[in-house]
Order: C-alpha cells, then sequence, then structure tokens
C-alpha cells in the first residue's frame, strides 16, 4: 500500500501502480493458507463448530475483500491522476479494518466479523483527519 500510494500527490506511473497491485495482491493470496495453519492448533470442543464455521466463510469473504479493495484500485491504475490515486490509497486503508476481520473470522469463526465495528470510528475519523 506504502508503494502504491508513493507519488500520489502526482499523476503516478501506472506499472509502479500495478506492481503494487501485484504485491497487495499477493499478500492476500497468502492469506488463503491462514486456514491450513490453523488446524494445527488444538481448541477446546464448543469453540471447534465456529471455528469451521469461520473457515467455510473465509474464501468468500475474501472475493468480498478483493471486490470490495480491487475497483478503486483498478481505476487508478487505468487513470493514475492524484484524485483516484488517492481514493484507492484510503479505500485500501480502511481494507485493512476489514480484511482483519476476515483473517480473525477464519481464527475464531463468525465472532471475528466484529471488528467491523471499527470501520465506524474510522470512516468518522477519515472524514476530518486527511488519512492517505
Amino acid at each position: 500500500m506504502t508503494w502504491f500510494a508513493w507519488t500520489e500527490a502526482k499523476v503516478s506511473n501506472a506499472q509502479g501502480l500495478q506492481g503494487a497491485a501485484l504485491v497487495m495482491l499477493a499478500g492476500v493470496m497468502l492469506s488463503l493458507t491462514l486456514p491450513a495453519l490453523v488446524r494445527r492448533f488444538e481448541l477446546p470442543e464448543g469453540f471447534l463448530y465456529w471455528r469451521q464455521l469461520g473457515g467455510l466463510l473465509f474464501p468468500y469473504l475474501l472475493v468480498l475483500f478483493l471486490f470490495a479493495v480491487s475497483a478503486p484500485v483498478l481505476r487508478a491504475i487505468a487513470d493514475p491522476v492524484p484524485q483516484r490515486v488517492q481514493k484507492a490509497v484510503k479505500r485500501t486503508i480502511l481494507g485493512l479494518v476489514f480484511l482483519d476481520a476476515i483473517l480473525a473470522t477464519a481464527l475464531a469463526g463468525p465472532i471475528g466479523l466484529a471488528i467491523l465495528l471499527l470501520l465506524v470510528p474510522a470512516k468518522i475519523l477519515g472524514k476530518r483527519v486527511y488519512s492517505t
């Protein structure tokens, strides 16, 4: 994300934005291994059901995340003017909260989605504080 925002104040290099987007995509793809890693840890019996449910939701939530974040990123790559790049950077910053909730869902089940409540103060603060 930092690489993507490197030249957000001026017209950015589309190839640099593409490289940054590929690095971000690689990070998300690596997170697909998380449910397999979690299976190695023993959990109490009652917790197992919730973790399995979270494991089922996990890939679908990742796809939803990719759609939510990729649209402004692709628009910024197509037309790398500062306004589009800054909008994409802001979306990816807020997307980190969404990604954290998804990762927590893989570990703890659907209760991990409670992290999405943090988007409320993030949105409120984002209107008052310059975030990119």
